[in-house]
């Protein structure tokens, strides 16, 4: 400012440098602001003015994060917790309820996340460190639980602890849901049924199977799934056929990755294990033939001992599979294996291979 400029001037250039722009927003665009923030930092914008002291109860997400709670002591994180739960308006329904946890128990989550389901979100994303923190169950009746989930169409569970018999009525709880993740989760699954479900990752399972039939996929909009599937009972217990896949037609799904997983090379019964995996690979390949539209393969983990070659000598003929990807693969002595899947994709455009072993 040159010297001498009048004092009218210089209050209006402060006025002008002060003036807050950013409050004279909508409450839509001030919300979506405050969604990219932690439920806790979004609370804490109450105290800038007036202005701002209510925004943050009607925000359309709820983000929940322990890891920004370090410094406070489990009840005082809790306390919060319910306190910012409680001062959520009754009436709004959020698009995405997100809680990420790395203590506590099944009842101050089950809790939260009851809390959380009265919302009616579109997405649930829930984390924890353990599965002995979080459990996810539909306890109460159909009619009353599709109330509070008539709305969610993406759920996502790390390591949570799933109620048996939750996949099987997938299509009664979750009337709308479109996409399902379980990730190191606890549970016993054979049966996936839904009639609206289009992507499913089912991803290094803590138990897996009951031993009373093999995994079922009743779910015909399927277009993309993602297994990763352990195959010893040496870390977990299963029975043979509880890892076999019943199969079903998916005329839909297009991309599949499959990623089979297993410690039995360090087990001194190894024999056992080679024929368990043999059982596995058959099962496998008798589900990627009921995929007749598949599109994009993702194979990973079929390592190829002498028995295993004659298996992939019956790869299944799969005329739209246009990618394929290997990894961690068998490609068999004088690439035999890989020859054989070649003749299985006569339309086949791209071929990666990595990591991959020609025995």
């Amino acid at each position: 400012m040159p010297p001498g400029a009048p004092v009218e001037m210089i209050s209006r250039g402060k006025r002008r440098r002060s003036y807050d722009r950013l409050s004279d927003l909508p409450d839509c665009l001030l919300h979506v602001i405050l969604s990219g923030l932690d439920s806790r930092r979004a609370a804490q914008t109450s105290l800038l003015s007036r202005r701002w002291r209510h925004l943050w109860r009607d925000l359309p997400c709820v983000n929940i994060d322990e890891r920004e709670f370090a410094d406070e002591t489990w009840e005082r994180f809790a306390d919060l917790v319910d306190k910012i739960l409680a001062s959520i308006s009754p009436d709004t329904q959020i698009d995405a309820f997100r809680l990420h946890l790395l203590r506590g128990n099944f009842t101050a989550s089950g809790r939260w996340i009851h809390q959380g389901l009265r919302h009616a979100p579109t997405t649930i994303d829930i984390r924890a460190a353990s599965d002995t923190t979080v459990i996810w169950r539909q306890s109460m009746p159909v009619s009353r639980s599709a109330k509070f989930t008539s709305r969610l169409t993406t759920l996502h569970l790390v390591h949570v602890k799933i109620i048996e018999g939750f996949t099987k009525d997938l299509g009664h709880y979750c009337p709308v849901l479109e996409e399902l993740h379980m990730e190191s989760c606890r549970m016993y699954i054979n049966v996936v049924a839904s009639p609206t479900l289009r992507s499913l990752a089912v991803i290094s399972p803590s138990t897996y199977g009951t031993g009373a039939g093999p995994l079922m996929l009743m779910a015909p909009r399927l277009a993309s799934i993602r297994l990763e599937i352990p195959y010893d009972r040496w870390r977990y217990y299963y029975h043979a056929d509880a890892v076999a896949f019943d199969p079903q037609p998916l005329p839909l799904l297009a991309d599949a990755s499959i990623r089979l997983t297993g410690l039995y090379k360090h087990h001194p019964d190894r024999p056992l294990w080679q024929a368990l995996k043999l059982d596995f690979v058959k099962s496998v390949c008798s589900f990627i033939a009921f995929l007749p539209n598949v599109a994009n393969l993702h194979l990973s983990g079929f390592t190829v001992e002498e028995s295993l070659q004659e298996e992939f000598l019956e790869f299944p003929v799969l005329h739209n599979l246009k990618t394929l990807l290997m990894e961690e693969c068998g490609v068999g002595a004088s690439f035999l294996v890989l020859t054989s899947i070649l003749r299985s994709t006569p339309n086949l455009e791209k071929l990666g291979l990595h990591q991959c072993i020609d025995d």
